[in-house]
């Protein structure tokens, strides 16, 4: 059977792969932005602004995946403080 101690741990490590997560995501869209910006031409007629529209649109998918992963984040969150009050309230001299 799994000790608290033990759920609590899987908990913290659920929370750090997210956080893996979100971090991966934020740099693969600032690469993206870079290599869409480098690779469009130069001489094309409102390179930023249709770069920066693409991004946008990018962005507003991502953010949404990133508040997935904040939500399953607060989750994890909320079962570890619970996971921290049992462990508190086992351990208190009666």
């Amino acid at each position: 059977m799994e000790t608290i101690m033990e759920k609590l741990q899987n908990q913290l490590d659920t929370m750090q792969e997210a956080l893996a997560m979100v971090q991966n995501t934020f740099t693969c869209i600032n690469q993206t932005r870079q290599n869409m910006i480098n690779e469009t031409p130069v001489e094309m007629p409102y390179k930023h602004v249709v770069v920066t529209k693409t991004f946008i649109n990018d962005l507003d998918q991502d953010t949404m995946f990133m508040l997935d992963i904040f939500q399953a984040m607060q989750e994890n969150m909320a079962s570890a403080i619970e996971i921290c009050k049992k462990i508190i309230n086992n351990h208190q001299v009666p």
